[in-house]
């Protein structure tokens, strides 16, 4: 959901939406309006939990997309642990209630002072999900891995998975074309979808990809384009 602008009252249409794309699971963005975790009393986690059976859609985990330097100046290191605390709370209750993964995404300065991983950790560990850090060179923990942030690192995304094949918990669909991030399957881009797509079959053959359309100008669509490509990609393959 992070790129596609989606608030509370609007998240059922979103999720019908997400449907007619083809898309069987909703990473939810903890960043939306009415959304956040400390704004979801007991009663609107409860009613979230349902929206998403009622969808049919199951819940792939969390996004947080803090600036990283949030987790190192003085002034929002704080808030920013709170944030990720309340974060791996919801994904942690949601899983309870049986829709959603336990997994928290998001991006952490790879000098990060080790006592505040260590709060981050400690957080996780207390509720049970994992934080998955999708910064191409983070090297501890569980990792997730978006391909427009490994190429714009000069990190080819399927020998990331490979590499960390034990540690990748979260992995996304999304494309770099040398400046910025692009929809995936345009001529322009430069992911090798069928070495990705072969490294996170083997790295986690029953979590779902995520599409992220993060900075794309026509997100839905750039979705829609994603699911297409999959398929065909899909389709090829058992053929």
């Amino acid at each position: 959901m992070a790129g596609l602008a989606v608030e509370a009252p609007t998240l059922r249409k979103a999720l019908d939406r997400a449907i007619a794309c083809g898309i069987r699971a909703v990473s939810l963005d903890a960043s939306a309006p009415g959304l956040r975790p400390r704004e979801l009393t007991r009663s609107a986690r409860r009613d979230l939990a349902a929206s998403f059976r009622r969808a049919d859609l199951l819940m792939s985990g969390i996004d947080l997309w803090i600036p990283p330097r949030h987790f190192q100046e003085q002034a929002t290191v704080d808030r920013a642990a709170a944030a990720v605390r309340d974060a791996c709370g919801l994904v942690a209750e949601l899983h309870d209630l049986g829709i959603a993964a336990p997994v928290v995404s998001l991006s952490l300065p790879s000098d990060l002072a080790i006592a505040v991983r260590k709060g981050l950790d400690a957080s996780a560990e207390a509720f049970g999900a994992t934080l998955a850090d999708h910064t191409p060179s983070a090297t501890d923990g569980a990792i997730g891995v978006d391909p427009a942030s490994c190429l714009a690192a000069d990190v080819e995304p399927s020998t990331r998975v490979i590499e960390a094949t034990d540690r990748v918990r979260s992995a996304r669909l999304s494309d770099w074309d040398g400046l910025q991030r692009v929809p995936v399957g345009v001529r322009e881009g430069h992911l090798d979808l069928t070495a990705y797509v072969a490294a996170v079959t083997l790295a986690l053959p029953e979590a779902p990809l995520i599409i992220d359309v993060r900075g794309l100008n026509e997100p839905w669509a750039a979705a829609q384009r994603a699911v297409a490509r999959i398929e065909a990609f899909t389709h090829g393959a058992s053929d």
